[in-house]
């Protein structure tokens, strides 16, 4: 009997240990090292009833170092943009996939993959720890714990979402460092008395570490929304493939 109230006892204290051990192996893994990357986006969507799917792709070069962060695009994408812009204000059906790359691909997006660490931290803020067990990850030893985040959501939309579920799983190897993660949210909720929705999202991103800098490497996204007899689809992703600094930029 005493075993049995010293393990109920232990247990949440040893999970907790487990989510500080994770926190404090992110706080050592933000160095300052410069980087550069290629940065290729790719995404397909689709929205209501639209008998085709939107796709595009493009690539920009980013570079992080003592002076900040830089985005360098390349002339052609810039000109196919424009180009999309002024066919889209003739015709609003026309679609601008590449002027969405733009707008989706931003200097504060690039700047989370290139600090993994501390994006994992403010995710981190709040959470649970569901499980921690030993597993294999792409054939390689490995742990993976299991988190329950807290929603962020502000006053607005904690009006309308009646329920929300967000879970996370990080996989990280025999140091401590992760590997990979994976995020699911799913939140119902009801607009306007009548209309209900529900929406899902799910990203998966893969890591590696160079110079004491978890780097994000790959990143996909799914994500799908309903309400009012509409839904919607969208889906990418982001490869990053990095380079040694000091060397002739290059926009793809």
């Amino acid at each position: 009997m005493r075993l049995l109230v010293l393990f109920l006892v232990l247990t949440p204290l040893l999970r907790a240990n487990a989510l500080d051990a994770l926190r404090a192996r992110l706080a050592g893994l933000d160095g300052t090292q410069p980087v550069r990357a290629v940065v290729e986006y790719a995404f397909t969507s689709r929205e209501g009833d639209a008998a085709a799917e939107e796709r595009g792709k493009a690539s920009v070069v980013a570079e992080e170092g003592p002076t900040g962060l830089s985005l360098f695009w390349a002339k052609r994408v810039l000109a196919t943009a424009s180009a999309e812009l002024e066919a889209h204000a003739r015709n609003p059906e026309i679609r601008t996939p590449t002027r969405h790359i733009l707008q989706t691909l931003d200097a504060e997006r690039v700047y989370d993959y290139f600090h993994a660490a501390q994006r994992l931290q403010r995710g981190l803020e709040g959470a649970q720890l569901v499980s921690d067990a030993g597993t294999l990850f792409e054939g390689r030893p490995a742990r993976l714990l299991t988190v329950r985040l807290k929603p962020k959501l502000n006053v607005h939309d904690r009006k309308y979402v009646k329920q929300a579920d967000f879970t996370e799983r990080i996989w990280t190897d025999a140091t401590g460092i992760p590997l990979a993660a994976d995020m699911k949210l799913t939140a119902r909720g009801r607009a306007l008395l009548v209309i209900t929705f529900e929406t899902s999202e799910r990203e998966r991103y893969w890591f590696m570490v160079t110079g004491g800098r978890l780097l994000v490497t790959r990143q996909e996204r799914e994500s799908s929304g309903s309400g009012g007899g509409e839904r919607n689809l969208r889906s990418s992703v982001t490869n990053l493939t990095y380079e040694c600094t000091g060397g002739r930029r290059q926009a793809y």
